[in-house]
Formats: C-alpha cells, structure tokens, sequence
C-alpha cells in the first residue's frame, strides 16, 4: 500500500447503507454472525393471501445465501461491530 492511501483509509469513513440497516438484524456471537430478515408483503392487501402465508411471514429468516451474505457485508463494511448486535 502507499504511503498516500493509508493517509486517506485513516480518516474516511465507509457508509452503511440505510435500507439494509432498517431490514437486516444481526444475532450471533463476534466470531459467528447470522443476518435475520423479515419477509416482505405483510402490510397490505392481506384478504388476498392465504393464512398459511401470513403465517408463515411473521417469523425472521436466517439469510443464508452465500452470495447474499457477500452482497451485505458490502452494503455493511462495519458489520462485525458490536454497534449492530441487536
């Protein structure tokens, strides 16, 4: 690395992105993080969906997608912090 990029990495700071930050719980010990979600389309329009479905979007999802997983440590460079243990 050069001298010049250390000097810059010191002082900038990455950006959480917010959607994510809003969407995305993380549980687990420091060593073994898990992301957990809650599905989407329970808000409106629930004469339409079955029971079963509803029922079924009320609990959190374990994200476990490896690429997924990938995509969100991006969107959350400091997802290791202990910050985001909820």
């Amino acid at each position: 690395m050069s001298l010049l990029f250390r000097a810059f990495a010191s002082y900038y700071k990455m950006k959480t992105h917010s959607g994510i930050k809003k969407r995305i719980k993380i549980i687990g010990s420091l060593w073994e993080r898990h992301f957990m979600f809650y599905p989407t389309s329970k808000h409106h329009k629930l004469i339409n969906k079955s029971k079963n479905n509803l029922k079924r979007k009320t609990n959190p999802k374990e994200l476990t997608c490896p690429g997924d997983v990938k995509r969100l440590k991006r969107l959350m460079p400091y997802w290791n912090f202990k910050k985001y243990k909820n």
